[in-house]
């Protein structure tokens, strides 16, 4: 039973163990230092300079580590100790289209995220997963709505 004050957003729904990739970043997003806040007025590093500084740190290889699925986000965390610096958040409400797509020897979910970023990440179930993250992107707009 979860005690009273947590935060509902972030109960874990799903977790696979995956790899990611960036496959496009959004063009023109990454020329300004994106900058928000939260209610509290502390900065938040923007998803454009998020996606870059991965990228830039893996480049287009597959990097291997465990997707979280929330309420709220979805979070990837390298599996390298080295690498944990570098982790992955995209809130729900940023998520635009989820694809499921399996090849003979390579099964992904694509996910394309506002200012047209595309990720990847290649797991073992990705119809399953795909859908669990649809649902939960889908509950997110139906309650911004």
């Amino acid at each position: 039973m979860p005690s009273t004050g947590m935060e509902a957003d972030r109960w874990v729904l799903a977790a696979v163990d995956a790899d990611v990739q960036v496959l496009e970043l959004g063009a023109g997003e990454l020329a300004v230092f994106d900058v928000e806040r939260d209610e509290s007025g502390a900065v938040l590093t923007g998803l454009g300079w998020t996606l870059e500084r991965f990228q830039r740190r893996f480049g287009h290889h597959w990097v291997p580590g465990r997707v979280e699925l929330s309420a709220g986000a979805v979070e990837f965390r390298p599996r390298e100790p080295v690498a944990s610096a570098t982790p992955l958040a995209l809130r729900l409400h940023e998520v635009d289209s989820v694809d499921a797509i399996s090849k003979v020897f390579n099964k992904t979910v694509r996910v394309g995220v506002a200012g047209g970023h595309l990720l990847a990440f290649r797991c073992r179930e990705p119809f399953a997963f795909a859908e669990q993250l649809r649902m939960a992107a889908g509950a997110v707009r139906a309650t911004a709505a």
